[in-house]
C-alpha cells in the first residue's frame, strides 16, 4: 500500500473552535444555515457552499462559492498551510467507542484494487458531488475512511 504524508491546510489554534464544523453530510441545508450562522469562519461556508447561496444554486454555482470560501478562508488566516508535508494522528470517540488512525494521502490504485476496503456503501450521487467538489478545490476537505489489514 502506498502512503504518502500531506501539507495540510489547518486554523490556527485561536481559531480552531470557529472553524471546526460538523461533517457536510450530517446536516441539511437548514441546519447548516443554522450552525454557521453569524460565524464567517464556519469551514461549513467551504464544505456546504449552498448555505451561503439561495435555495435553487446550480451545482455549478455551488462549486464556484466553494472556491471563493476556500480561498477567503486562506487569505484571511481562517486556514495555514503546514511548511512541511506530515502525517496526522487522529482519534474520533462516539460514546464508549474509540478509534485511531492516521490522516494521509493514499494511491487511487490501491483503492481501485481493493487493497484499501471502502468504509461504507457510498451513492453515486454524493461520490460525484464530492469528486466535483475536491477536483475545483484542489483540496480534500473531509476525512474518507478506509480500512487496510494490519
Amino acid at each position: 500500500m502506498k502512503v504518502f504524508p500531506f501539507r495540510a491546510w489547518r486554523p490556527p489554534p485561536a481559531l480552531v473552535e470557529r472553524v471546526s464544523s460538523v461533517p457536510y453530510d450530517v446536516v441539511d441545508l437548514a441546519e447548516a444555515r443554522a450552525v454557521a450562522a453569524d460565524n464567517p469562519s464556519s469551514f461549513l461556508r467551504v464544505t456546504r457552499p449552498d448555505i451561503d447561496l439561495p435555495d435553487d444554486a446550480s451545482a455549478e454555482a455551488q462549486v464556484e462559492q466553494a472556491i471563493r470560501q476556500f480561498e477567503n478562508f486562506r487569505s484571511n488566516g481562517f486556514l495555514e498551510q503546514d511548511p512541511l508535508p506530515q502525517f496526522y494522528a487522529y482519534e474520533q470517540c462516539m460514546g464508549s467507542h474509540s478509534q485511531t488512525g492516521i490522516v494521509a494521502c493514499c494511491h487511487a490504485d490501491d483503492y481501485d484494487a481493493g487493497v484499501i476496503r471502502k468504509h461504507e456503501h457510498t451513492r453515486p450521487d454524493k461520490e460525484e458531488d464530492r469528486v466535483r467538489h475536491i477536483h475545483a478545490l484542489g483540496a480534500h476537505t473531509g476525512p474518507v475512511f478506509l480500512t487496510y489489514p494490519d
